[in-house]
């Protein structure tokens, strides 16, 4: 059976601009993002990772269900999830990927010791950059909704 984990990545969005930090050990442009640590709420992750990678503090947006009791707390919904296969030291197994939307509460960012670099990316940026597909896709996905949300 492959062996499967489960992570959370942000696309932080800023004036039409996407928060992306140049990875390196997969050498290309990536949303922050992890693996979700034993006992963290993957809506906990979200934000410590990019507190982690880029030094901002995020307020993760989107849908939040309703408290229907005293027992139960609803967690931010996901925009989007996938699962996706992750090659790693000739290793196949398979990340289960749950995106947020995020808009920051602070502006200075800061590069970590996981990134070689990090920016904010407009749609045109991402196209100079070679920015991969699927990122480029959520991206736009992303910058649109938080247009709605505003």
């Amino acid at each position: 059976m492959m062996r499967r984990e489960f992570v959370a990545t942000v696309y932080v969005v800023h004036n039409n601009k996407v928060l992306l930090v140049f990875h390196k050990k997969l050498k290309k442009w990536l949303p922050p993002g992890g693996h979700i640590d034993d006992n963290e709420l993957p809506d906990e992750t979200a934000v410590r990772e990019v507190k982690e990678e880029t030094g901002i503090d995020i307020e993760l947006v989107g849908e939040k269900q309703h408290k229907m009791s005293d027992i139960v707390e609803p967690l931010r919904t996901p925009e989007v999830v996938q699962v996706e296969d992750i090659e790693h030291d000739n290793e196949v197994h398979q990340h289960i990927d749950l995106f947020y939307l995020a808009v920051p509460k602070t502006h200075k960012i800061c590069m970590s010791d996981e990134s070689l670099d990090l920016r904010w990316f407009s749609l045109e940026d991402m196209e100079k950059e070679k920015v991969p597909k699927n990122i480029k896709y959520t991206a736009r996905l992303m910058i649109e909704k938080v247009k709605t949300i505003n």
